[in-house]
């Protein structure tokens, strides 16, 4: 059987074989990271930190054009932005963060910066959210920037977060986080994330279903809605003792 990581390696090194022109090449390595390209992200996000000239006038649209013609590796999107297939870009991400951490980090950093300076909408609020996401911010500086309207666009990435951004998502939203980012989430996190589903499980009458979200973890913060919902799980299902000392 071969090693799904010499897999993933091997498909990392023929994707950049194929690309055809050397500045898109400099620009794809790491610059895959990201979600969404335009010329102006060529020129403000990608072009220094993958070491490509874009000084001369036209140069960012040109390479934007260049990048466009690599059908195998993007797709065009109404709003004139390049995607790249995911089928592609999620399996080499890691790839990539092993290869180049430093300017994967820089990058995402930069679109940051950039969707603050020029975002005018969701689709530019959600992908300011990806890239603080993938850079790991803590909970208070997502919520300073979250919008619901926006969660259907960041969901789609789940597997792509660390665990604590993931389950930062996971407790703004309905979605099903896996065992590692469960535990991996801050208390508030988790809880945000538990309670959600705690309330569905009471409102379906599972109160074993409840409980056994709530027995995932010990932890607890000051004033955690999780105390009320476990003693409504006990009292469902006539454990009027385990209810009472809550």
């Amino acid at each position: 059987v071969i090693p799904d990581e010499l897999i993933r390696g091997q498909l990392y090194r023929r994707v950049l074989d194929h690309i055809h022109d050397d500045d898109v090449k400099k620009l794809a390595h790491p610059g895959m990271v990201l979600r969404r390209v335009t010329d102006k992200i060529i020129r403000d996000v990608l072009a220094r930190v993958c070491g490509v000239d874009v000084g001369e006038l036209g140069r960012p649209q040109a390479l934007f054009q260049e990048l466009r013609k690599e059908h195998a590796l993007v797709w065009l999107e109404e709003d004139g932005s390049l995607h790249y297939r995911p089928e592609i870009r999620v399996p080499m991400l890691n790839l990539l963060v092993q290869d180049k951490p430093a300017e994967v980090r820089e990058i995402h950093q930069a679109a940051v910066d950039f969707y603050i300076r020029n975002g005018d909408g969701i689709g530019d609020r959600a992908e300011e959210l990806y890239h603080r996401m993938m850079l790991d911010q803590s909970s208070d500086q997502l919520k300073d920037r979250w919008t619901e309207s926006a969660g259907p666009l960041l969901a789609r990435s789940i597997d792509e977060y660390p665990p604590r951004a993931a389950a930062w998502l996971g407790s703004q939203m309905s979605l099903n986080l896996s065992d590692e980012v469960r535990k991996k989430a801050a208390t508030e996190d988790w809880e945000r994330y538990a309670a959600r589903k705690v309330r569905d499980a009471i409102r379906y009458l599972n109160p074993n279903g409840a409980l056994s979200i709530l027995n995932e973890r010990s932890d607890r913060s000051e004033g955690s809605p999780l105390y009320v919902l476990e003693a409504r799980a006990c009292l469902l299902r006539n454990d009027l003792a385990s209810a009472a000392v809550i």
